[in-house]
């Protein structure tokens, strides 16, 4: 269900996709997520993450993405399923100091990126923002 779709709380309604391709971080984003009332599909696997949303393009509201990770880049993962699912909303979470420019960013649909670690109310209020 895509934002917009829903006009109960915060998380009712949302799935999101979280992918990164450690697996405890992945599970952990997934319980965070949890916590907040989203539905979440948590993967390790990026083109895994890809293929399921080009098979289901409507099913997930934001994809929240590690930046970087084998096989499919989480810009490039971006790149692809805002390509496939025009509106589709992506977090990129990234460890690193580096800042990709607004225009790379911007053309990979990335709606917003945050550093690692993140408080979980700055994850919140990032989704807020995204799928408002």
């Amino acid at each position: 269900m895509r934002a917009g779709d829903d006009d109960g709380p915060a998380g009712s309604g949302i799935e999101i996709l979280i992918v990164d391709d450690e697996p405890k971080l992945a599970e952990l984003g997934a319980r965070r997520l949890e916590s907040l009332g989203y539905r979440v599909t948590a993967l390790c696997d990026s083109r895994a993450a890809l293929d399921l949303v080009l098979i289901h393009p409507r099913r997930f509201g934001l994809i929240i993405t590690d930046l970087l990770m084998p096989k499919l880049s989480g810009l490039e993962l971006a790149r692809q399923a805002t390509e496939a699912c025009p509106g589709l909303p992506v977090i990129v979470l990234t460890g690193l100091s580096q800042e990709h420019a607004p225009a790379e960013l911007e053309a990979a649909g990335v709606a917003r990126v945050l550093g690692k670690p993140l408080r979980l109310a700055d994850l919140d209020a990032a989704i807020r923002e995204v799928l408002s």
